[in-house]
């Protein structure tokens, strides 16, 4: 009798390359992936300097602008295979849109004259 092991790397199937969001609004960020044994989802920032998140969904609520730029998914097995994506994150300064006018007014004197 032998035993057969399946094998089939880590592979994603379904993510959003960008997502564009207004400051103070809440994002989730979806990363889908299939494979044997079953891969398990990992966020980080593009510098994989630190996970900040597992699961196929990245919740960030309330974003400010620390929050844009781009994040890594990274669908990894428990067998070291894994394989990853970029996705970025465009945070809108809710001050982004609004246009400034300033006035200068010149107040002349009699001597001006």
């Amino acid at each position: 009798m032998s035993c057969v092991f399946l094998i089939d790397p880590p592979e994603i199937t379904f993510y959003e390359s960008s997502y564009t969001v207004n400051e103070t609004s809440n994002v989730t960020l979806v990363c889908r992936a299939k494979g044997v044994p079953q891969p398990r989802i990992i966020w980080t920032r593009s510098d994989g300097s630190k996970e900040l998140a597992y699961g196929e969904e990245f919740l960030i609520v309330d974003t400010k602008g620390s929050d844009d730029g781009t994040y890594r998914c990274i669908a990894r097995n428990n067998i070291g295979q894994q394989d990853s994506i970029n996705v970025i994150l465009n945070v809108q300064s809710k001050y982004a849109n609004k246009v400034f006018a300033l006035t200068f007014f010149h107040y002349a004197s009699c001597e001006d004259f």
